[in-house]
C-alpha cells in the first residue's frame, strides 16, 4: 500500500503507524467525554462531485469540534453516512450521534456528504454499483485530501494534524471507508474495477486537492464490508469493526449488499487481516441486523460494549507510536514448539537489559494477557495462562527495536 509519507513506517501489529507520539495523549483525552459542548461547522464545501450519469455537484461536509478545545494538531475522523449508495444524507441521526462522541473526546470529526446512484437511472445493476462505489471511494478520498492541503497549505483552520486522519462509516459508508483503507495499486483489481477506476482518474480519483495524501491511518467499520478479502495484508491500516450476524443488507460473512453487489462483510474482513497479521478488533453482535444494532434497546449491551471498545482502540492507534527519529532495529526471534499443548518458548536477539511488554490477543482483537517491563533474551507462554486455540503474541520494546508479532496456537 501507498504509504502516508516517506517516513512513516508501520509498526504496531505489524501495521501500526511509527510517528512521534501525540502530545496531547493523557489517558483521559481521546477515551473519555471531556468537553461537554459541541460546535459544527455546516456545508463546507470541500471538492466538485460528479454521478454516474456526469451530472456535478458540490461535495459538502459537516464539522464538528469540540467547544473551549485550545489544543492543536488535533486527530481527524472523517465519517460517510448509509443509505446502499442510493439514499442517505451526512445529517443523518447516526452520523450526528458519532460525530458529536468523537468531539466531546477530542476529536475533530467531519460526516460528508458523497455521490449517490441517482433514481432517475433507474434500479442500478451490479456493474453500475460499483461505479457509484468507485466514485464515493474517490469523494471520501477529495475530503482526507481537503483537510491535509488545508492544514498543510493553508490556514489550518479546523487545526488538525495531517498526520493523523482516520476514516469511518455506516453500511454503504463503512464499504466506502473500508475499501479507501485496504485497496491499493498493488492488490489484483478485476478488470471491470479497474475500468472505472482509470475512468474516475485511477485509485485517488479524479477529485480536486491533488497531490495531496489521501492514506487514512485507521478505518472504524460499523455494518460495511470489502469487495475483496485478498486486498487485506498487513501493509494497511488497523481496523475496527461492528456487525450484526443477521445482517441481511451488508452480509456479515459473505454475500450480495442490498441483493446487488457482491461484499465480504466483517465477518469475512477480520479472519484475513488476522491470516496477514493486520492489527484489528470487532465486535460481533449476535442476531443482529444491519442498523438495529447502534440504536435499539435490545442490543443495548453491544452499544456499551462499542463505546467501551472503539475509543481506546483510536486512542491506542494515536497514542502508541514510538518516535520516528529513532532508527529501529529488527528482533531475530525463535518460537518453539509451536503450536503446542503446553508453553512456548521466546528467544530474543537482544540485549539482556532491553525492556519490552508482551500482550497476547485473541483473533477479535481483545487483551488476553499483559506482561510489562520485561527483561531478559528469553520468555514463555503457556495455555494455563491464556487458553487454548489461536492468538498473537506483540513483544513491543521501550526503545531500538521495532515491535515483532507472533502467531501461536495452544493445542487440546
Amino acid at each position: 500500500m501507498q504509504k502516508l509519507y516517506t517516513f512513516l513506517i508501520f509498526t504496531f501489529c505489524c501495521s501500526q503507524i511509527s510517528i512521534a507520539q501525540n502530545q496531547l495523549c493523557d489517558g483521559t483525552r481521546f477515551i473519555d467525554p471531556i468537553f461537554e459542548e459541541v460546535t459544527v461547522t455546516s456545508s463546507v464545501k470541500y471538492g466538485n462531485g460528479v454521478d454516474a450519469v456526469g451530472r456535478e455537484f458540490d461535495l459538502l461536509l459537516d464539522v464538528y469540534e469540540p467547544v473551549g478545545d485550545t489544543a492543536e494538531d488535533r486527530p481527524l475522523v472523517v465519517m460517510a453516512h448509509g443509505g446502499s449508495f442510493i439514499f442517505g444524507t451526512r445529517e443523518n441521526p447516526y452520523m450526528v450521534q458519532t460525530c458529536t462522541e468523537l468531539a466531546r473526546r477530542g476529536y475533530v470529526a467531519a460526516s460528508i456528504s458523497y455521490g449517490l446512484w441517482p433514481l432517475l437511472a433507474g434500479v442500478p445493476d451490479s456493474t453500475e454499483m460499483m461505479e457509484t462505489v468507485v466514485l464515493a471511494v474517490g469523494d471520501m478520498k477529495t475530503s482526507i485530501r481537503y483537510f491535509r492541503q488545508d492544514a498543510l497549505s493553508m490556514t489550518n483552520e479546523f487545526r488538525i494534524d495531517p498526520d493523523l486522519v482516520m476514516v469511518g462509516g455506516l453500511s454503504a459508508g463503512g464499504v466506502i471507508a473500508t475499501q479507501v483503507g485496504m485497496m491499493d495499486v498493488e492488490d489484483d483489481i478485476p478488470v471491470f474495477v479497474q475500468d472505472w477506476l482509470d475512468t474516475y482518474g485511477g485509485i485517488d480519483g479524479q477529485g480536486d486537492h491533488q497531490g495531496y495524501s489521501s492514506v487514512p491511518i485507521g478505518i472504524l467499520n460499523f455494518s460495511g464490508g470489502v469487495y475483496r478479502t485478498e486486498w487485506i495484508d498487513q501493509n494497511d491500516v488497523p481496523i475496527f469493526s461492528m456487525h450484526g450476524t443477521a445482517d441481511e443488507t451488508v452480509p456479515f460473512n459473505h454475500g450480495l449488499a442490498a441483493n446487488i453487489m457482491s461484499i465480504n462483510g466483517s465477518g469475512s474482513i477480520h479472519p484475513s487481516a488476522d491470516a496477514a497479521g493486520l492489527h484489528n478488533e470487532i465486535i460481533i453482535v449476535e442476531n443482529g441486523g444491519h442498523t438495529d444494532i447502534y440504536t435499539e434497546p435490545a442490543f443495548i449491551e453491544a452499544q456499551d460494549q462499542l463505546t467501551a471498545r472503539v475509543f481506546p482502540f483510536l486512542e491506542d492507534l494515536l497514542c502508541s507510536f514510538v518516535s520516528s527519529s529513532q532508527e529501529l532495529v529488527e528482533v531475530r526471534t525463535n518460537v518453539f514448539p509451536n503450536p503446542s499443548s503446553d508453553r512456548i518458548q521466546f528467544q530474543l536477539k537482544v540485549e539482556e537489559q532491553t525492556e519490552y511488554d508482551v500482550l497476547v490477543f485473541d483473533r477479535a482483537g481483545r487483551t488476553l494477557l499483559s506482561l510489562n517491563n520485561r527483561t531478559g533474551s528469553q520468555f514463555e507462554l503457556s495455555k494455563e495462562q491464556i487458553g487454548t486455540g489461536y492468538f498473537y503474541a506483540l513483544v513491543r520494546f521501550k526503545e531500538q527495536y521495532a515491535p515483532i508479532t507472533k502467531a501461536i496456537i495452544f493445542e487440546d
